[in-house]
């Protein structure tokens, strides 16, 4: 809640970092959380009333606002922007706007985009994102988490 204040901000404003949190939307990948052993599903999930799991997704909508699959929109937002959903208007691909940012097989059941970059509106109108810059990026070929690569997160960058 105290960084809602920074989305209307006069100021360009960034916010990075691994939020452990991802968004709603149909683009965004999902976990399949049966596959989740169940003392892990709470750290980033949430039990829905009929029993099933979805991902915990209240945060950053809280940020950048909700999905709404009637409108392919986001509302009631605080007033920031995902560089993954920005990638994707611009035209990048979803396979590469919408990559996790967490490394295989770090979360059983499937990965998701946790690490975010999000800029308010201000910075949006100031020119935002530049196109085709936002990438999340692989290991290396033949480098895998733990074996032989270290990190659990994937490095993300753009240009802005």
């Amino acid at each position: 809640m105290l960084l809602t204040g920074y989305g209307p901000d006069e100021r360009p404003v960034l916010l990075a970092g691994d939020l452990n949190g991802t968004a709603s939307g149909q683009h965004w990948p999902q976990r399949d959380w049966p596959a989740c052993p169940y003392p892990l599903r709470l750290a980033k999930g949430r039990q829905q009333p009929d029993g099933s799991w979805t991902a915990d997704t209240s945060a950053v909508d809280h940020l950048i606002g909700r999905w709404d699959p009637a409108t392919q929109r986001r509302c009631e937002g605080a007033g920031f922007h995902a560089l993954p959903d920005l990638a994707m208007q611009q035209g990048t691909p979803q396979q590469q706007a919408m990559r996790p940012t967490v490394n295989s097989p770090v979360d059983r059941g499937g990965e998701l985009i946790i690490d975010l970059m999000l800029i308010n509106d201000t910075w949006l109108h100031a020119g935002g994102l530049v196109p085709g810059s936002y990438q999340v990026h692989l290991p290396p070929p033949g480098r895998t988490y733990p074996q032989s690569w270290w990190f659990d997160h994937r490095l993300a960058t753009a240009t802005l």
